[in-house]
């Protein structure tokens, strides 16, 4: 089930109200408030949420082009429909029984162009198709989720079950694995899963990210962490957006000062992703096109993990920004691909930015959160008493293990190192682990 608005805080807003203008816009006012009664759904606790309220509203609001394909792609979020389902849903929606309405058949051309790797001209083209199928009453956000939605399923990828929507009733104790083999870096990042870094500019979250695919190349523990890495041999893979055609020049010389160019392991286990001069190739971004030449090189499986710098600026040259919900359609799709390969994928990205500085959260729509499965944001203070600054790694969210901060300093030798704090003796059980991973070495 779509979860009902449930209160202020509880990010249930946007889902629940598009949900209403969809439906008063295909059946109506009363026929509207019949279909939610019906369904019991409305949540008597949210205080500012008075439903019948909000139909009459959007009833005689002039702006509203929503419709059920909007209620199906929410639908698909929670996990409250069947995918195969959702798809047959949406072949009806468009007539397609046996022959194709006019919206679909435009939504393949745009998918279609939008592909094509080989047009030059494929933006224009796109542009003026979405032109067409804005004229048959779909807003642009539609179209941009119907196209990841037609993206995903021409993949075979499943975007509801990348962010723990899917449920269902198990037993305790019956995993059959060793609960330490789901972390690729322990206390920090899931393994398979999708995590974010973040911060202000300058903080050093892509060196840190170097230091981050040292540690998974050659096993090694990272920050404050006992547990070495849990490395698979695999490779990484650093997208590089940022920075546009100098992106791939800052990597190597990060690297050569970090000495990671004299590390033929590393030098062999991380492949770069950026915008090239010599083929005339744009960094990554979320066109089309890009997504389905990234999904190429995942299929391969030959990468267990993968950075994205950043989110912000995968977004640029595309029709997604980072400030709309919509921004969280591409990022799922990216994060299936990743979980099909089980492939951990890490966003880099920006704090929020106010009048009064950084708010100290991530950037953009608060989706960009609620979809992943750890967030680590680095934030530089400052004391005004003694009129020193420092530099703090706080752990906002991972799923496994608890929230932490800890004041550390970086240099490109050393990488991060904790600040005050004397470290704990290693117990028996960490020195067993570390000698038997350090003879697991010797055979890779």
């Amino acid at each position: 089930m779509i979860p009902p608005r449930s209160g202020k805080g509880t990010g249930t807003y946007q889902d629940a109200i598009e949900v209403v203008m969809a439906l008063v816009n295909e059946f109506g006012q009363e026929v509207a408030l019949d279909l939610i009664d019906g369904c019991s759904w409305d949540d008597p606790a949210a205080e500012d949420w008075d439903i019948e309220s909000k139909v009459s509203s959007v009833a005689n609001h002039t702006g509203n082009s929503l419709g059920l394909g909007t209620v199906i792609q929410i639908a698909r979020r929670h996990a409250a429909v069947d995918p195969a389902l959702a798809a047959q849903l949406e072949r009806e929606l468009t007539g397609s029984r046996g022959h194709e309405t006019p919206l679909q058949e435009l939504m393949n051309q745009l998918l279609d162009i939008s592909c094509n790797v080989d047009d030059p001209q494929r933006w224009a083209k796109a542009k003026l198709i979405e032109a067409d199928i804005r004229k048959l009453g779909v807003s642009s956000k539609d179209i941009q989720r119907q196209k990841m939605a037609m993206l995903s399923a021409r993949l075979g990828l499943d975007t509801a079950g990348v962010n723990g929507v899917k449920n269902s009733i198990r037993k305790l104790g019956r995993s059959g694995s060793n609960r330490s083999h789901q972390w690729l870096l322990p206390n920090f990042f899931p393994k398979a899963k999708a995590a974010m870094l973040y911060g202000d500019s300058g903080v050093g979250k892509t060196s840190i990210a170097l230091h981050i695919a040292n540690a998974y190349i050659n096993g090694l523990p990272f920050a404050d962490s006992v547990y070495p890495a849990v490395s698979d041999k695999r490779k990484v893979l650093f997208i590089a957006s940022d920075g546009q055609g100098d992106a791939y020049d800052h990597l190597e010389d990060y690297a050569e000062q970090s000495g990671f160019l004299d590390d033929q392991r590393f030098v062999d286990h991380f492949d770069v992703y950026a915008a090239s001069e010599e083929d005339a190739s744009g960094p990554f971004n979320f066109s089309e096109v890009h997504l389905v030449n990234l999904h190429q090189k995942l299929q391969s499986g030959d990468y267990g993990l993968v950075f994205i710098d950043s989110l912000k600026a995968a977004c640029m040259g595309s029709d997604f920004s980072i400030d709309d919900r919509t921004v969280a359609e591409p990022m799922r799709l990216v994060q299936a691909m990743c979980a099909k390969t089980d492939t951990t994928l890490i966003w880099l990205h920006h704090t929020n930015k106010s009048s009064s500085g950084s708010s100290h959260r991530a950037g953009g729509s608060t989706d960009v959160i609620e979809i992943i499965s750890a967030a680590h944001e680095l934030r530089h203070t400052w004391d005004e008493k003694t009129e020193s600054g420092s530099t703090e790694w706080i752990v906002q969210k991972v799923r496994g293990s608890t929230k932490r901060r800890f004041s550390y300093t970086f240099d490109f030798e050393t990488g991060v190192v904790l600040d005050d704090l004397e470290p704990e003796p290693a117990s028996t059980a960490d020195l067993i682990l570390r000698a038997i991973y350090e003879l697991s070495l010797i055979h890779i």
